[in-house]
């Protein structure tokens, strides 16, 4: 159990908006594991909140977003003097909790789960936080003594298998933008068409800035060149809680992805989805807990194609014993909660001086 108060900083924070569940979920995960206050200071969404306890300093541009996070951080800080900040994917609020923590003397915590890390945030993780939490070591892509390799872990409670009939062979959950390359994952349905393989593919995601739409629209482009209509679907963005009968509904989630691990790939496993992804962090984080032909860390699309073929060819007995290992496999080591107690036992022992 934590002692004293935390200080909760992430990007958006609102309980009654359906698609920011995730991280309603991490901040109830914290309250269980402290002594006092959890409190929230988001960039978006904390005034939908009616307690004095969440704050939002968003609105306006750089420099007065700024000027808000440090009032609004110093108005906590006089009322509930919390002895810790933890910072939750909300990079560009780091260096200011990491100026104030010198003020303060409170303690800096921060959770990456990203390849891709700026000097100026290598610097903060070497000499600046308490400690940093990752899900796996390439996740973070800097050496220091600060880091904890914890895992990942998804609301457990939130994501489980809907009784409903398959409508694709594949499904793909995430933003529609280049760095997702969705242009690989329409072209592993095109080559298992050449393998005599008609498999479809959902497309779950929205395009949120103006270049996304407009590759959002040449991938539409695409499918219709490579007459694919038939095969591959774009159904827009799906509010969270209606993604777990989306999964269900999808023999396999397709995750072909250079960057960190997505959270969507760990809720299909929750619903007895199976993966098959090239991802090179996931690879390294499931290990030899996933089961030879689903995860291949830096594969080509051919190879992926082939893999696909695999899959594809199980019979449904294969297919319903392997959805059982794979839900089994999540809800026993990809959890939230003991993610987050494993977080919080770290957290005590550093402030009690004491190696974890």
């Amino acid at each position: 159990m934590l002692r004293g108060s935390t200080l909760f900083l992430a990007q958006a924070y609102d309980p009654q908006h359906a698609n920011q569940a995730a991280v309603v979920a991490w901040v109830e995960g914290f309250r269980r594991h402290c002594e006092r206050e959890v409190l929230v200071l988001a960039g978006s969404g904390g005034h939908a909140v009616g307690d004095g306890r969440v704050r939002s300093f968003g609105g306006g541009g750089r420099p007065r977003r700024m000027w808000r996070f440090v009032r609004e951080y110093s108005a906590l800080y006089r009322k509930y003097r919390f002895r810790r900040v933890f910072v939750y994917m909300d990079q560009g609020a780091l260096f200011v909790a990491g100026a104030l923590k010198l003020l303060h003397g409170s303690r800096l915590y921060l959770w990456r789960a990203h390849p891709y890390i700026s000097p100026a945030h290598r610097f903060m993780v070497r000499h600046v936080v308490d400690r940093a939490y990752s899900s796996s070591p390439l996740a973070i892509a800097v050496q220091s003594d600060r880091i904890r390799i914890v895992g990942a872990g998804v609301d457990a409670a939130r994501f489980n298998r809907v009784p409903v009939p398959y409508r694709w062979d594949f499904v793909y959950v995430g933003r529609i933008a280049p760095q997702r390359r969705i242009e690989d994952h329409i072209d592993v349905i095109d080559k298992l068409r050449a393998r005599g393989i008609d498999a479809t593919l959902a497309l779950i995601g929205d395009a949120y800035l103006p270049r996304d739409r407009d590759y959002a629209a040449a991938m539409r482009r695409s499918v219709t060149a490579r007459g694919l209509d038939e095969r591959i679907v774009f159904l827009g963005a799906i509010v969270n809680a209606d993604l777990p009968a989306y999964y269900s509904a999808a023999r396999f989630t397709l995750n072909i992805s250079d960057s960190a691990v997505d959270r969507s790939v760990l809720e299909a496993m929750h619903c007895g989805t199976p993966p098959l992804s090239n991802n090179v962090i996931l690879a390294s984080f499931l290990g030899d807990r996933i089961e030879p032909g689903l995860v291949e860390a830096g594969a080509s699309t051919d190879r992926i194609a082939e893999l696909a073929a695999a899959l594809c060819r199980l019979t449904p007995e294969a297919h319903q014993a392997l959805s059982a290992r794979i839900a089994s496999l999540a809800k026993a080591e990809l959890s939230l909660d003991p993610l987050i107690e494993r977080i919080c036992r770290d957290i005590a022992a550093n402030e009690a001086g004491s190696p974890c």
